[in-house]
């Protein structure tokens, strides 16, 4: 567990993170995933996909995610955070089925898809972000539910 607070100040940038070890030693590359992929995923749920985030979150309310990630936002921050976890666990040559069926077990139900996704994503090459947010905006659109 951890938190990561960015700021930015007179063109400083501040980074302050905070973890305890986990035991598939992925906390600090989880907290460190965070500077990113929070800015892609709240441009993704500030998109005309809102809606369709928060029927995926109030479809889990009763989990532990949910739970501990008491609005959309920060749940699907997470979920992403969690998914590219996976990744670094497949690198580090650690098999991720199992930390990917415990996510989704507690509640991050996207978690598997999303690693899915993040895979591609270190297969091919991006220009940047903005390239991979659209990428991201399709999957999102295919993943989730329909009004």
């Amino acid at each position: 567990s951890g938190w990561c607070d960015v700021s930015v100040d007179n063109k400083k940038i501040t980074i302050n993170l905070c973890f305890t070890k986990q035991p598939n030693d992925v906390g600090l590359a989880h907290e460190i995933s965070h500077i990113a992929g929070n800015s892609v995923i709240m441009k993704l749920y500030e998109s005309d996909l809102k809606p369709r985030f928060d029927i995926v979150y109030d479809q889990n309310k009763n989990t532990e995610a949910a739970y501990t990630y008491i609005d959309t936002l920060s749940y699907f921050c997470d979920s992403f955070v969690r998914a590219t976890a996976g990744s670094y666990m497949y690198w580090a040559k650690q098999d991720p089925k199992e930390y990917l069926k415990s996510q989704k077990d507690i509640g991050f139900v996207p978690v598997p898809e999303l690693y899915e996704k993040c895979n591609e994503f270190y297969s091919r090459s991006y220009n940047s972000l903005d390239d991979w947010y659209n990428e991201l905006y399709r999957f999102f659109d295919s993943y989730l539910p329909k009004k």
